[in-house]
């Protein structure tokens, strides 16, 4: 029976020396420049850098920070005088809570809507009277043009998380409307903002 005991206090004792240990969110200090190279060719680049960075990070449990790392590289340097792990996480949940993102709404490298420097994309929160604008700015970097969340975009993420805290996601959400309110919510999450005010109690698009 002694016997039985040490051996699995022993085993006990080597899984806890040799199991990995995660830094907390607070401890990971990163730098814009960390990480894999950043693939922001396009605001639609910058878009799936971020968020296939952020969704790595959020399903490991918040401790692959090489992922955290990847979804930073997408912000202008010179960012907002916060942490950038909280900046990220903000942002990632101001998205989540304000639409279905569709990559296909950002235009990719050669699109002609790049063509003026700057690029916006803007979506109405379904649960207050917030829109969330994402601007895109060109930077040249080594030769060549990347694009990344603007400074303005970047001081403005905390008003919104702050605003958005206590709604959950809009999956969530549409998920748990009766199936003709999730069509009507999908459709007017498609519409362009100029759509979607009412007038006469009526929505726009329907007159």
């Amino acid at each position: 029976m002694n016997q039985l005991l040490k051996r699995w206090c022993f085993s006990a004792l080597i899984l806890f020396c040799c199991a990995p240990i995660g830094a907390s969110m607070s401890a990971v200090a990163l730098s814009a420049s960390q990480g894999e190279e950043a693939q922001t060719e396009s605001p639609r680049a910058v878009m799936e850098q971020f968020l296939g960075g952020m969704k790595s990070y959020a399903t490991s449990g918040f401790k692959d920070t090489d992922s955290l790392s990847r979804a930073a590289v997408t912000f202008a340097p010179g960012s907002p005088d916060r942490d950038l792990t909280g900046l990220a996480l903000d942002l990632y949940d101001v998205l989540n809570k304000t639409a279905l993102i569709d990559i296909d709404e950002f235009p990719a490298s050669g699109d002609s809507a790049l063509s003026g420097g700057e690029w916006t994309w803007t979506k109405r929160s379904p649960f207050e009277d917030v829109s969330v604008v994402l601007v895109f700015s060109p930077l040249a970097e080594n030769g060549t043009q990347n694009w990344k969340f603007s400074n303005e975009t970047l001081a403005r993420v905390a008003g919104w998380a702050e605003t958005l805290r206590e709604h959950p996601p809009v999956a969530e959400y549409a998920q748990g409307l009766p199936l003709f309110d999730q069509l009507r919510w999908r459709l007017l999450n498609e519409l362009p903002s100029s759509l979607r005010g009412r007038l006469f109690l009526l929505e726009t698009w329907q007159w």
